[in-house]
């Protein structure tokens, strides 16, 4: 699964020579989701604007909306929406998979097989066809504040006795353990629940339960949920207010110096290194369960590009044109990860980052190369890699384990159940070996 893991690395695909355009002027609409302004700015600097100066008849109008699940789904009902949409995941685009272009042909005229991360384009492929490719990759990592860990003496924890000490030492000194927070934004339980699931069961068993050889009803797996409702109780979650806290709150929180620990993706990389205040790093967060041979890092896609079905042939060419042309402009590529854009799910050599370059860019390649090295050491986000129900079920019902409401057993059984269906229909999407 090195490739799983391998975000960027030392080589780069340079394929496909680009088609001679045909003279006629076409107009392409690009929605993208909950984009703050600078990756609207570095969106348009770095892939627009250079797109259109050699293709200068086509044309590219950027949208940016908060709730792009909503608005897509709306859009799309009605028979409407953009010509090229990001959708959250891959397996979203089964949702409406009537109302996309099947991408295979571009898929093949482009060679994309070869160009992108195959775990990444692999999650967007069902029965030969491919309603979406990859947008960018991310992992979800474990940000620290340095002088907090100083301070108390902590070292950053590998496993499950380690962390709560590290947890409960940060509590009894006045800090938050850690700030994570999804009221308003349910879907943002995923984030932890596939840190949990990882580094808990293993990701060969993780595979094994998506695949249909285990299930969430086996006692590893109820033990992994239970473990995670006992921290959870015990104040290392955001002092048991997660539900309550909205992601901008817990990013406060880390960046005001009060949380010695954060929850999120690389994708906060720019924006936690444009308004951090206190020494910080990343690492990968510890195994919770002894009997693992490792712990690791959850990897995902970031999103699928999708083209509407409403374009014309003319049209979705020159979005497939636009999508291969980002895969095969390094010097672009590495520019947009600098600006604050994740990075695409294809191999990037170093050499392209500037000397001034955010160490926690390279931090994260570091982390990412060590652990494709190691066997079970690269993971699966619920959002690329969990069937779309499953991953619903799961998000929209951890709080009522920690409420109180659902006991971690039926939790379980409800996810089983889900999940029974979601194989049965063939919604789960390709799942990488470890």
């Amino acid at each position: 699964m090195k490739k799983l893991a391998a975000i960027l690395l030392v080589s780069v695909f340079m394929l496909c020579a680009m088609p001679v355009w045909a003279d006629e002027d076409i107009e392409i609409t690009l929605m993208l989701g909950g984009m703050e302004d600078f990756m609207m700015e570095a969106y348009q600097k770095w892939w627009v604007d250079p797109f259109e100066a050699e293709y200068p008849n086509i044309k590219i109008n950027l949208e940016n909306v908060s709730d792009i699940e909503q608005v897509t789904k709306t859009q799309m009902a009605a028979g409407g929406g953009p010509d090229m949409m990001e959708i959250i995941g891959p397996s979203m685009a089964a949702e409406y998979s009537e109302r996309l272009y099947d991408l295979a042909p571009y898929v093949e005229q482009y060679g994309w097989k070869d160009l992108m991360f195959d775990w990444a384009l692999g999650s967007c492929e069902k029965n030969g066809t491919y309603y979406c490719v990859p947008t960018t990759s991310e992992g979800i990592v474990l940000w620290y504040n340095e002088e907090i860990f100083e301070e108390l003496g902590l070292e950053v924890p590998t496993n499950a006795e380690e962390w709560e000490n590290v947890c409960q030492t940060c509590i009894d000194n006045g800090y938050m353990a850690l700030s994570y927070g999804t009221s308003g934004f349910t879907t943002g339980n995923d984030w932890f629940l596939s840190v949990l699931f990882a580094n808990y069961c293993g990701n060969a068993y993780v595979k094994d339960i998506l695949e249909g050889r285990a299930k969430f009803t086996d006692e590893l797996a109820v033990n992994a949920v239970k473990y995670y409702n006992d921290i959870w109780q015990k104040g290392y979650i955001t002092d048991r207010q997660s539900y309550a806290i909205t992601m901008d709150d817990s990013l406060s929180l880390f960046l005001s110096g009060r949380s010695a620990m954060y929850c999120h993706t690389s994708y906060m990389i720019s924006t936690i290194h444009e308004s951090m205040e206190y020494r910080y790093n990343m690492t990968v967060y510890p195994k919770f369960n002894d009997a693992l041979s490792t712990n690791s890092i959850p990897l995902a896609t970031c999103g699928g590009y999708a083209v509407n079905s409403n374009c014309t042939k003319e049209e979705a060419d020159a979005c497939a044109l636009f999508i291969n042309w980002m895969y095969t402009h390094p010097e672009n590529m590495a520019k947009s990860v600098e600006a604050g854009l994740s990075p695409l799910c294809t191999e990037l050599d170093t050499k392209y980052f500037s000397e001034d370059c955010d160490p926690m860019i390279l931090k994260f390649i570091e982390l990412s190369n060590e652990y494709a090295q190691i066997p079970g050491g690269s993971g699966y986000c619920m959002w690329t890699f969990w069937p779309n129900a499953t991953h619903d079920i799961q998000v929209d019902n951890i709080e009522k384990v920690f409420m109180g409401d659902m006991s971690v057993e039926e939790y379980c059984a409800l996810a089983q159940e889900t999940l029974d269906k979601d194989i049965a229909e063939g919604n789960v999407p390709v799942v990488p070996a470890t």
